[in-house]
């Protein structure tokens, strides 16, 4: 992984994509490799890849989509919108991008109804 790292930084991301897969294949039940070798696979617009490797820990609902935004894995749809984008898939990538806003407005609301919840709850006199 580190070497995929210093040949990333250094502009040959095709090797790096090759090694993180190397990396992934000593430990296939391994999420955080998994995940790291899609990255790098988003990194070279690799987005068919990218999304196989992610299928390995991600289910597919009804419609045969995986559930990543189900899970809010905002780094998944991040790095899938930015490949969409240099490829010129405006609208795919604006998609992506745009479920990394529901899942922050719903944090921003979730922690709202919270906080409002938590203070009316210290707000009663003990008697």
């Amino acid at each position: 992984m580190i070497k995929a790292k210093i040949l990333q930084f250094g502009g040959n991301k095709a090797a790096a994509v090759a090694c993180t897969e190397v990396a992934r294949n000593l430990d296939l039940a391994d999420k955080y490799l998994n995940s790291l070798s899609a990255k790098y696979a988003f990194k070279v617009d690799d987005i068919t890849k990218a999304n196989e490797l992610i299928a390995m820990f991600a289910r597919e609902d009804d419609d045969g989509k995986l559930n990543c935004h189900e899970m809010q894995t905002m780094w998944y749809e991040d790095h899938q919108g930015r490949a969409y984008y240099r490829q010129g898939n405006y609208r795919l990538a604006f998609k992506q991008f745009k479920w990394i806003k529901r899942h922050i407005v719903g944090a921003q609301e979730d922690m709202t109804d919270f906080f409002q919840y938590g203070f009316k709850k210290g707000s009663y006199s003990q008697s």
